[in-house]
């Protein structure tokens, strides 16, 4: 995605580890305040910013409403065709916090 000049790298914003730095990194404490800032600073010169997120991530970004600030948000689902990799994977992530 990088490569194409069009798109932001999307990072995984929402997860507790990286909220945490990325908060302290913009010298706020306010997620949402973070949230903006990070848009800002991660967007491509054509205005397009990417977060990839995971469904619980997802559910948080929707507590904290970030959907007011993304008007002409487009929403990607990215389905795993391997199910049983995927149910191992979220197993490690989940008991390893990775």
């Amino acid at each position: 995605m990088r490569s194409t000049g069009e798109t932001s790298v999307p990072l995984e914003c929402f997860h507790s580890a990286h909220r945490k730095r990325r908060v302290k990194r913009c010298g706020q404490y306010n997620p949402l305040s973070a949230f903006n800032i990070l848009c800002q600073l991660r967007s491509t010169a054509n205005g397009v910013f990417g977060v990839k997120a995971h469904w619980k991530q997802f559910k948080l970004a929707c507590r904290l409403r970030l959907e007011r600030n993304m008007s002409n948000a487009t929403f990607i689902q990215i389905n795993r065709d391997d199910v049983l990799g995927q149910a191992i994977s979220l197993a490690v992530a989940t008991q390893s916090g990775a």
